[in-house]
């Protein structure tokens, strides 16, 4: 079980010295595993549980209540390894001599149900798009499958089709392109984009679900603030748009500390507190609201928690 109870400048969409010189990226990673919505959300938005929806398409994936640690650390788990894969990716790839000028090339990476083989799709923008719902001029550059964590490398391709509008890739670039436009209002600092694609049930229409878009946005920092956002994808003529906007981390890399505005951890804390073990090993402390403190190390699958102070999880909803 990887969890035991126990606005200055706009900002950039992503800083080239994340991932390699003078390359400017967006991290654009459609993860395969749940998402965190708060029982708030749930109750109010009048969703069905999970095994009575519809089952979700491929690329889409049902939410994770935030208070099912199982559930948050396995989405970290999927954030950090793909975050991993992109980096392995670009250094397999000529990302650079895929830009066109100033147009972004953003890598798209997916994660196999088992959580050991990772699809980088190196995605480029003939010029810079005018927005979220802009990709007439974007296409997949290159394709890199990769086996992860052991960064053994399965192919590299060059592609060059079209991104689809509606396709898993589509959706996601465009959940992206919206959500660094309103991160740029919020803060100066590079980030890298994960994006989930979520099917959410619900009882307030007659197919049954909802589908919407997290996006995890991870500081290229040393110390900052990550940030979660909430995108709804296009629908009837109009572009995607970002509906909430939220804190999900602070962290500080040299204290080795991550601090969280909610009782739990948040999948991105998680990510971070994963990155910050595979650079120095030994335990970094995730401090959440109310008093609740958890302690993340690193285990044979991947970054554990253990609830160290706090409230332990309320029962489920009725």
């Amino acid at each position: 079980m990887p969890c035991r109870d126990g606005a200055g400048p706009r900002g950039r969409v992503l800083l080239a010295g994340a991932w390699g010189p003078a390359l400017r990226l967006a991290a654009l990673v459609v993860a395969c595993g749940p998402l965190a919505c708060t029982a708030g959300t749930v109750r109010s938005a009048g969703l069905r549980p999970v095994e009575d929806a519809v089952k979700p398409p491929p690329g889409y994936w049902p939410p994770v209540p935030p208070d099912d640690l199982d559930g948050v650390v396995t989405r970290g788990r999927v954030i950090a390894r793909l975050d991993r894969a992109v980096a392995w990716a670009l250094a397999a790839v000529d990302a650079r001599a895929a830009r066109a000028g100033e147009a972004p090339v953003l890598p798209v990476a997916t994660l196999d149900r088992t959580m050991r083989v990772a699809e980088v799709r190196i995605v480029r923008f003939e010029r810079p798009p005018a927005g979220p719902d802009d990709l007439a001029h974007a296409s997949v550059h290159a394709t890199v499958g990769i086996v992860v964590p052991s960064r053994r490398l399965l192919q590299v391709e060059l592609v060059g089709k079209p991104v689809e509008p509606d396709s898993p890739v589509g959706v996601a670039t465009g959940a992206i392109l919206a959500a660094s436009g309103a991160l740029a209002k919020r803060s100066a600092d590079a980030f890298r984009f994960h994006a989930v694609l979520e099917r959410v049930p619900t009882d307030r229409n007659r197919f049954g679900y909802l589908d919407q878009v997290r996006v995890h946005a991870l500081s290229s920092a040393r110390a900052g603030i990550d940030y979660d956002l909430l995108v709804r994808p296009p629908e009837r003529g109009a572009p995607a748009t970002v509906a909430t906007v939220a804190e999900a981390a602070r962290f500080d890399e040299e204290l080795r500390q991550v601090d969280v505005p909610a009782p739990f951890p948040t999948p991105s804390a998680v990510a971070r507190a994963e990155a910050m073990l595979e650079a120095g090993g030994g335990s970094v402390t995730i401090t959440c609201s109310e008093g609740a403190a958890y302690r993340a190390v690193m285990g044979r699958e991947g970054v554990e928690v253990t609830r160290l102070a706090g409230p332990k999880a309320p029962a489920a909803l009725p």
